[in-house]
């Protein structure tokens, strides 16, 4: 579907720039990281504010979830997303804490499983194959997996 496919154009673009906007810059993750935005599910101008943050962990979770029926369309929006929330949890325990409850550890740590051993390999794939295929990925949430785990006390 064509306007999917620009959503998820204009997501992966929107989180590289929050990406290189966050990378070593404390200033910007300490306000991005709170700073108050319109839930997902709001779709009007009253709806609930959350922190940009766990918005953003949203946005991943839901990304992991449709993993499976967007195929490589959603891998660059996973990567970018993660880099993101990376960035945000690098030395900053208190988002990690925030993030923690919203059950990132447990997204994070599905997603990893379903790149390393999916349940259903492509023909002829060793794992190797597929967590090569998939190093990027990989390496991000475990990066992610690593602050959450430093920052949040639930995560370990």
């Amino acid at each position: 579907d064509d306007s999917a496919t620009r959503g998820l154009w204009a997501l992966q673009h929107c989180m590289l720039v929050m990406e290189h906007t966050t990378f070593c810059c404390t200033p910007n993750v300490k306000f991005l990281s709170n700073l108050p935005v319109a839930d997902v599910e709001g779709g009007n101008s009253a709806a609930k504010k959350k922190k940009f943050a766990v918005v953003a962990a949203d946005v991943l979770s839901r990304l992991i979830a449709a993993r499976d029926g967007w195929g490589n369309r959603v891998h660059p929006c996973l990567r970018a997303t993660m880099a993101v929330l990376m960035n945000l949890t690098h030395s900053n325990a208190e988002c990690a804490q925030t993030l923690a409850t919203c059950g990132l550890c447990e997204s994070v740590a599905g997603l990893l499983h379903a790149l390393c051993f999916p349940s259903a390999a492509p023909e002829g794939a060793s794992l190797r194959q597929r967590v090569v295929a998939s190093l990027e990925v990989i390496s991000l949430a475990l990066g992610l997996l690593i602050n959450l785990v430093e920052g949040a006390e639930q995560c370990k």
